[in-house]
Parts: structure tokens; sequence; C-alpha cells
């Protein structure tokens, strides 16, 4: 365990722990001090797309954190897709499964959690995905 900081008076009287109405115009800091200064919040955004899920962490600025995705062919080959999709089960379908979508999650919040920031800084996130459906061979975004 750390100590505490104790604090001294600049006269060379011994130093003893800093007491409620101590007079800092007179007093020196000893030991170590833990900032006390907040981190900075960090923002993460889930983008599911056909062929990944992807996450991205910002901070206030914009400026880019990290970044991690998860390619549903490379990564979750036990799922068979191509680009993330199943042919059929019907003529002229296209599928994805939903187990994969869940593991995909889960593989990419160890990649996000393996990079070593801190996700208690994290204060919103956000997440985006597409649809398509295809009514009459017409490929319709939803």
């Amino acid at each position: 365990m750390i100590d505490p900081p104790t604090l001294a008076c600049v006269n060379d009287t011994p130093a003893r722990p800093a007491k409620l109405g101590d007079e800092p115009s007179h007093l020196l800091l000893q030991g170590p001090v833990m900032s006390i200064e907040r981190a900075s919040p960090l923002f993460l955004g889930l983008d599911l797309s056909t062929q990944q899920l992807k996450a991205i962490i910002i901070a206030e600025d914009a400026s880019v954190v990290h970044e991690s995705a998860v390619n549903f062919t490379k990564d979750l080959p036990q799922y068979g897709t191509a680009n993330g999709v199943t042919i059929g089960p019907g003529p002229g379908e296209v599928t994805s499964p939903v187990a994969m979508w869940v593991h995909a999650l889960d593989l990419l919040m160890e990649r996000v959690r393996a990079s070593g920031f801190d996700a208690s800084r994290v204060v919103a996130i956000s997440g985006a995905g597409q649809v398509c459906l295809q009514t009459n061979g017409l490929i319709q975004d939803r």
C-alpha cells in the first residue's frame, strides 16, 4: 500500500498528516501523489455490415484511440459463410447466421479489451447496421 502524502511546514517542523484547515501557503506536500484529474471520456462505435463487425473508440476531440474488426469469413470460418453470408435455403436467398453476429461481438470485445484501453472511460456506445431485403429480384435497403 502506498503511504498517503504528508504535509510539512517550510520552517523545518516535522512532517505530519495533512489536516482540514491547513494553510497551503506555508505547507509543502511530501510523498507520492495520485492525480485527481479525471481522464477524458471515450466513445465506442460499432458497425455491423455484411462482411464484418467493427469497433472504433474515439476521444472527445474525435481522435481515434483504437479500431478492431472481426471479418466473418476469415475470423469465424466455422459458420461456413462467404463474405458473411450463405446462399439459400431457397433459390435466390442469401442469409447470415445470427449466432455468428453474437460470436463476432464476443470476439470483438475480447480484442478491444486486449488493446489495454480503460473501458471505464467509455461514456456512450453507438451502433449501426444495414439489412438488405430482396423482393422480386430487387435489393432494397431497410
